[in-house]
């Protein structure tokens, strides 16, 4: 400020000196007021920047720095902008649970042990020339499965996504189709999911009930395959593999008796059921009424199929044989009119003197293990008939036992040989 002051004296002091001289040397200033006017102005203007210049310095001084004049006033961003990465958060369905239901049926009791098991279709040897196998030695088949031309792979039941109670979806042929492919797969458990799933769609589908009570009875349970059969003969009183199918499920039960009036029954809907002549032969031979057993087979050799006649000839031999009756001419008869080189055809030329103990048994062998334990059980079994008719028990009891060290408990002749040696009480 004192540089302010020291301005206004000297101009003070340059206009009084001036008013002094004025009359000595008036010819040289000739506008006076003019140059007072101007100094004024000067002096004016340097106040004002030397205020302006302090008041920037005190206002630094005191931190507060000169705002940006204000923008026009934005929205403020919405909230679930903060993090732009971040995921709106999304329910998950929950998963779905399965609904048991009255017509599933697949809460069984506990799996009792291994039971002879049907086989889902004719067994046949592999390549290389191998006999034949045939289901004749074995359980009543099931419903027929799917046909060769069709996939091999086994379709897969679409995902559950609802969380209501289980819906029930598609088409009850569909998913009776799924069934027997598990069923043909050995998956039992699946096909009885598969087949309860054609009965909530078409409850009178008695195909479903069949095939359910194959899988249940491949399962060892015995009651409920029962079930499912009656009700399958409920829904079509003339279905003949129902009749057939309850019959085994009596016969594993233990229930002979009940068993032959269902193979009765299923001959009466069907009267060239031959795999229903051959199961009640086999159990009226154990049940020791050997003149029906005889008749029995007499009717599955003449309309059942080649494999069925070569076994149906072996037994229809052991019946007239065990009656006392010379049951050797027939089967001479017989086998001029029977393919005796598949298996088992070198049984029945040993039971006619044409083939030896060795040949039977060098026919067994097979590059797999499974077949050839299947024709060991068939071989020893009849081996120990051929003994046993000749009265040399011992020998029979030994052809017997070997036949149940075989473990093939899905053949007759595992059963048969059992029922052997319990009559000859050597079991």
């Amino acid at each position: 400020m004192s540089f302010i002051l020291d301005a206004l004296k000297k101009s003070e002091m340059e206009r009084q000196g001036a008013t002094a001289s004025k009359g000595v040397s008036a010819v040289h200033s000739p506008q006076p007021e003019t140059r007072r006017l101007r100094l004024l102005i000067a002096a004016s203007a340097l106040v004002l920047g030397a205020t302006g210049f302090g008041a920037f310095y005190w206002l630094q001084g005191a931190g507060q720095a000169p705002q940006p004049p204000i923008a026009a006033e934005q929205p403020p961003p919405p909230q679930d902008t903060v993090n732009e990465t971040a995921k709106p958060e999304t329910k998950r369905d929950p998963e779905p649970q399965p609904v048991e239901t009255e017509a599933a049926a697949t809460t069984e009791a506990p799996k009792a042990e291994p039971q002879p098991q049907p086989p889902t279709a004719m067994a046949k040897a592999g390549t290389g020339g191998e006999p034949e196998e045939t289901k004749a030695v074995s359980a009543p088949p099931p419903p027929a499965g799917p046909k060769p031309s069709e996939p091999a792979s086994i379709p897969q039941p679409a995902p559950q996504t609802a969380s209501s109670p289980r819906p029930v979806q598609g088409n009850a042929d569909d998913h009776n189709k799924r069934g027997r492919a598990f069923e043909n797969e050995g998956l039992y458990d699946r096909a009885i999911e598969e087949y309860t799933q054609a009965i909530l769609l078409d409850p009178e589908l008695a195909e479903a009930y069949l095939g359910r009570a194959w899988a249940h009875e491949a399962n060892g349970n015995h009651d409920l395959a029962v079930r499912n059969y009656t009700r399958a003969i409920e829904i079509d009183p003339l279905y003949a593999e129902a009749y057939m199918g309850r019959g085994w499920a009596y016969e594993q039960s233990g229930d002979n008796l009940m068993a032959i009036k269902e193979y009765g029954r299923a001959i009466e809907s069907m009267p060239n059921y031959t795999d229903a002549y051959f199961s009640r032969g086999i159990l009226n031979f154990h049940q020791s009424e050997l003149t029906a057993a005889a008749r029995d087979f007499s009717s599955a050799f003449e309309n059942g199929a080649s494999g069925l006649r070569r076994y149906a000839l072996l037994w229809l031999y052991l019946a007239r044989t065990r009656s006392g009756e010379d049951g050797r001419e027939e089967l001479e008869r017989r086998a001029r009119f029977t393919n005796l080189t598949p298996w088992p055809g070198v049984i029945v030329k040993m039971y006619l003197e044409k083939a030896s103990t060795g040949q039977v048994l060098a026919a067994t062998k097979s590059s797999s293990p499974q077949k050839q334990l299947n024709k060991e059980s068939v071989a020893f079994f009849f081996l120990g008939q051929y003994h046993l008719v000749r009265d040399e028990k011992d020998k029979a009891v030994e052809y017997f036992k070997k036949t149940l060290k075989t473990g093939v408990t899905s053949y007759r002749q595992y059963g048969a040989a059992r029922e052997e040696l319990r009559k000859m009480g050597r079991l």
